[in-house]
């Protein structure tokens, strides 16, 4: 599937920080080179695509891009749960404690830019707007 559209999706590896995602054609190479252990260290996800819109990006008081935008919505949770050394199964469910949304981050990048991370300098903190 991704070999096939390797523009609709991303392969992101399992750490934080921006700037190590890979997309279409190194995201092929990769795919295609990459052991199954290695493999093991990525996640392939579907791309979001976002609706675009007309957005100015302003740092430290100064405009640094006027045009396309697309912001992300992103939500933090929280799954506390207990575990029993005479469980027997390997189902990982345990004793939920807790398992609720805590926050959210809604960050605006330019639309032709695939990185989003916004202590990386790709995208920029927003704040929602609410209508009814």
């Amino acid at each position: 599937m991704a070999l096939a559209n390797p523009g609709g999706y991303v392969v992101k590896p399992q750490r934080e920080g921006g700037g190590n995602n890979l997309y279409n054609q190194e995201l092929v190479q990769a795919l295609k080179t990459m052991t199954y252990e290695e493999r093991g260290a990525y996640i392939l996800m579907q791309k979001i695509m976002p609706p675009v819109t007309k957005g100015t990006l302003i740092r430290r008081g100064e405009v640094v891009y006027e045009g396309d935008t697309v912001c992300e919505l992103g939500v933090f949770g929280i799954s506390l749960r207990e575990y029993s050394d005479d469980d027997d199964d390997d189902s990982g469910s345990g004793r939920v404690l807790m398992d609720e949304a805590v926050g959210h981050i809604l960050r605006t990048k330019p639309s032709k830019t695939d990185e989003g991370g916004v202590a990386a300098g790709y995208a920029f903190l927003s704040s929602p707007k609410l209508v009814d």
